[in-house]
């Protein structure tokens, strides 16, 4: 706008000033001044609004150059986090396919087992609602994905669970070829020579008899064991006769006190022959006069116990 106005005012002053100087009147003289003070004028507006303009621009560069500036770090974080969640969708489909594989192989293995279990049905091995239990332990073992050692852990905690939990230590429970053994750990279960349990002996006997009678379908064998010292009395014949009164008088208890059904017992002698310990000290001789109790379960009730109540 201000170039424009300079243009006609000079124009103005090529029209009405020198060209005809010469011969100008005085009226036309004032409009030459007039002019050239126009000039001024324009020339001083025209460069002010120039500047105002220029800085208007220069400010409006550096807000866009700020921007750009901004725009291109924002741009390489967003590769940045681009690139980490795809790391983590290919860890994420990595882990997913592991789980469906080991899914299959887990299938693949319940199939198996099950396969086993309608075999021992059709052998009359188990009853058919034995195996109905079995494949439901299976299944249940399988989608919790339990390792041996876990299935092991649930078997003596749900077997302690009777007496109050693993912290007792009167009684130590272990698994073997299916069947499972209760250790009365008590050093002085009986005295050396005798038949009779001590006092606390029968305190362990109660805490034993809890556990059999949470379990009313399994049948046990009570396991008298001495030490090596050799015995013959007017009463006792030897070691192995020591050994079997040991294992009657705990199957008394249990069926006299606590009234556990004696079709369910076996009273059974082993001797010397299957010592906790060497017999080389007066305690570790001890350790042998002892009592074991044989849980001989079904296949259905051992599934059962490997699985956490």
């Amino acid at each position: 706008m201000g170039i424009n106005y300079f243009r006609y005012v000079s124009l103005t002053l090529y029209v009405y000033g020198d060209k005809n100087q010469p011969t100008q009147p005085k009226h036309h003289m004032r409009i030459t001044r007039l002019a050239i003070i126009l000039i001024g004028m324009a020339a001083t507006l025209s460069a002010c609004v120039t500047k105002k303009k220029y800085n208007e621009l220069d400010q409006t560069l550096k807000m866009a150059q700020n921007s750009q500036t901004d725009c291109e770090a924002k741009q390489a974080k967003s590769a940045v986090a681009i690139k980490k969640l795809n790391d983590q969708v290919k860890e994420l489909q990595s882990t997913v396919d592991s789980m469906v594989t080991e899914a299959k192989a887990i299938e693949k293995e319940a199939k198996g087992g099950g396969q086993l279990v309608n075999m021992l049905k059709d052998m009359s091995v188990i009853t058919p609602a034995q195996a109905e239990t079995v494949n439901q332990s299976l299944q249940q073992i399988s989608a919790a994905g339990l390792s041996p050692e876990s299935m092991k852990a649930n078997l003596i905690s749900n077997l302690k669970s009777s007496i109050g939990g693993e912290s007792d230590t009167d009684i130590t429970v272990s698994s073997d070829k299916g069947n499972l053994y209760i250790d009365l750990t008590d050093h002085m279960f009986f005295n050396s020579g005798s038949a009779d349990l001590t006092p606390h002996a029968k305190d362990v006997v109660g805490k034993v008899a809890k556990i059999l009678l949470a379990y009313p379908d399994m049948n046990f064998m009570i396991e008298g064991h001495t030490d090596n010292k050799p015995i013959h009395t007017a009463t006792i014949q030897d070691n192995w006769d020591l050994s079997i009164r040991r294992a009657s008088a705990v199957v008394r208890i249990l069926q006299k006190q606590y009234g556990i059904k004696p079709e369910r017992m076996t009273a059974a002698g082993r001797g010397e022959y299957q010592p906790a310990g060497p017999n080389d000290t007066p305690a570790h001789r001890a350790e042998n006069r002892r009592v074991t109790i044989v849980i001989m379960p079904q296949l259905d009730d051992y599934m059962k116990l490997l699985i956490k109540k």
